[in-house]
C-alpha cells in the first residue's frame, strides 16, 4: 500500500509573496484528500486519515493549527470526527470567528 504524507502549501499576503512546503504530520498511515484555510491569523489543514483504520475502524477526519510564521501548533493533529463508516474529502470555510468543515461519510 502506498503511504503518503500531508503537506501544506501556504501562500502568504500583504506585500509579500512567499511558497513553501511545510510537513503538517509524519505519521506513516495512508493521509490524503488535505484541504486548508486562514482565519484568526492561522491556517487550519484538515484531511482524511486511515492512521486508526482497521476491521472496527475507517477513516477519520483529522486537522492541524499552523501559525502566520508557519509553526505547527498541534504537532500531533487532533480528531475532528471518526468511526464507522469512512469520513472522506473534508472542506473547509472561514466566518467571522469559527472554521466550517464539511466531509462525505461513508462511500
Amino acid at each position: 500500500m502506498k503511504q503518503f504524507r500531508i503537506l501544506a502549501v501556504l501562500v502568504l499576503t500583504l506585500s509579500t509573496f512567499a511558497l513553501g512546503w511545510i510537513q503538517v504530520t509524519n505519521v506513516p498511515t495512508d493521509e490524503r484528500q488535505s484541504t486548508s484555510t486562514w482565519l484568526n491569523n492561522q491556517y487550519l489543514v484538515c484531511w482524511s486519515d486511515a492512521r486508526d483504520w482497521g476491521i472496527y475502524s475507517a477513516a477519520t477526519i483529522r486537522g492541524a493549527r499552523i501559525s502566520s510564521s508557519g509553526a505547527v501548533l498541534d504537532a500531533n493533529s487532533f480528531l475532528i470526527d471518526g468511526g464507522y463508516p469512512d469520513r472522506l474529502m473534508p472542506k473547509i470555510c472561514a466566518g467571522n470567528s469559527n472554521w466550517m468543515i464539511a466531509y462525505q461519510q461513508g462511500c
